[in-house]
């Protein structure tokens, strides 16, 4: 059926050069929990230009029927590997001023692969082995382009930043010299204080947690807690804080004291995201955690916005990806049935309103 549906667009070359398509589907799943039956997509010009149960058509743009689901694209909240030798430097603690933007490679595999996964938007993040590892970045994983060259100043308080010989140390001796940053209120130091860039704090154990948001409360610091798998043990806590959550993506061996965690975030409302864990699991991992999640017996309506709008936040795009809402990119995947249920079938995927060619 589809494959009929894609034929007749082909045969309107006048339309499909001007960059306007409309589609109804059978369920649109907007990035927000919230599902529309029968409902429009008008894109335009790479952009959502009506979404909704009708809209008005542009002369001589055909509405194609999909029998299917539409969803925006996936918004991925963590990715290094991407990046090669690039997300790291052993030689200093500090890197404020590092943009992880300088080292984006538009013809990097991996971004090819996230890409045919359906993973439209990806959060790149430095390694955590810096103490302050420097400016996060959000890119399309196809189009080569920068959406956001500075999201987030990106903190590790976790034992992988301690070190031997040269400061910090201890744990204390790290809270101690970020301090001292913040105190000096200069460069992006200054923004953090203001409120205008947020954080990526970096921490795996329970303690590294709460470490974390102690220095964030008692700083007013906004941002999230990155690579914590039992964070939603403390979910009443972060939630209390302000901060948000990226998760590690689940795999068939993690425990199920990790999938309640997870659903002990969204119990509580706190907005949470997944990364991705190249080269360890392919990007398909995205829909399996939520598969994972939603068998746990998540909301669903929290999963999908863990997948699209609160990723999309989390990234500092929310205004640009993540929801099925006019004015924002056109990113979305075409899908044979429920998105969340593993025997549909991703069957078309649009980057700023184009297809992509899978192949």
């Amino acid at each position: 059926m589809l494959a009929l549906v894609f034929t007749v667009f082909a045969a309107l070359s006048p339309v499909q050069g001007s960059g306007t398509l409309a589609i109804q589907a059978k369920t649109l799943h907007l990035g927000d929990g919230r599902v529309l039956e029968k409902g429009i997509l008008l894109v335009q010009d790479g952009k959502f230009r009506a979404v909704g149960a009708g809209a008005d058509l542009p002369p001589g743009v055909r509405l194609i029927q999909h029998e299917g689901a539409i969803t925006p694209g996936f918004v991925a909240a963590h990715d290094q590997h991407t990046l090669g030798e690039e997300a790291a430097d052993g030689t200093r603690a500090m890197l404020p001023e590092a943009s992880i933007a300088d080292a984006f490679d538009p013809k990097a595999k991996e971004l090819r692969l996230a890409a045919r996964a359906g993973v439209t938007t990806l959060l790149l993040a430095p390694g955590a082995s810096n103490l302050v590892g420097g400016q996060t970045a959000v890119v399309k994983t196809a189009g080569a382009r920068v959406l956001q060259r500075k999201s987030h100043l990106a903190l590790s308080l976790s034992s992988e930043a301690l070190r031997l010989d040269t400061p910090p140390t201890s744990p204390m001796g790290a809270i101690n010299v970020l301090q001292e940053e913040l105190a000096g209120n200069a460069g992006v130091f200054a923004e953090l204080k203001a409120g205008r860039l947020p954080v990526m704090i970096h921490a795996v154990e329970r303690h590294e947690v709460l470490r974390s948001l102690e220095f964030a409360t008692r700083n007013g610091l906004k941002g999230s807690i990155e690579g914590a798998p039992l964070a939603g043990e403390l979910a009443d806590e972060i939630k209390q804080s302000g901060l948000s959550v990226v998760l590690q993506p689940f795999s068939g061996g993690d425990s199920r004291r990790e999938l309640r965690a997870a659903l002990a975030l969204a119990t509580a409302g706190v907005p949470f995201a997944f990364g991705l864990d190249a080269p360890n699991a392919g990007p398909q991992v995205l829909r399996l955690s939520a598969a994972m999640c939603l068998r746990e017996g998540m909301d669903r309506k929290a999963l999908e916005k863990a997948l699209f709008a609160d990723a999309a936040t989390i990234c500092g795009v929310g205004d640009r990806v993540g929801r099925l809402e006019r004015g924002l990119d056109a990113d979305f995947l075409l899908w044979s049935g429920d998105p969340l249920d593993l025997t549909s079938r991703l069957q078309a995927i649009y980057v700023d309103g184009v297809r992509l060619d899978t192949h």
